[in-house]
């Protein structure tokens, strides 16, 4: 659990990260409510063609990791959504629409 400043230094430095291969990044879940503590966070982006190879890269790099959930360590991949991590802090990016 993160708080909502670190929450917000977090998804920060990750839309810096893949700001030049989206048209448009917006904050979603309890960062964009304002929420005092925030278990997880949610980028919502218009990605450009080259937003899942960037993010490959920084997976690859180390840069940030696979996010995995609950008990069953299940992870969040798919052509519209990634569940990734920080040190200490989880969060997706979605995609509003291709």
């Amino acid at each position: 659990m993160a708080t909502l400043n670190e929450a917000k230094d977090a998804l920060e430095i990750i839309s810096g990260l893949i700001a030049p291969h989206c048209d448009r990044i917006g904050l979603a879940g309890s960062v964009r409510r304002n929420k005092r503590d925030v278990g997880d966070a949610e980028l919502c982006v218009i990605g450009k063609p080259s937003l899942w190879p960037a993010v490959d890269e920084l997976l690859a790099t180390g840069v940030i990791g696979k996010a995995s959930y609950g008990a069953t360590g299940q992870q969040r991949w798919g052509k519209k959504y990634r569940g990734l991590t920080l040190p200490k802090f989880s969060f997706t990016i979605e995609i509003w629409r291709a």
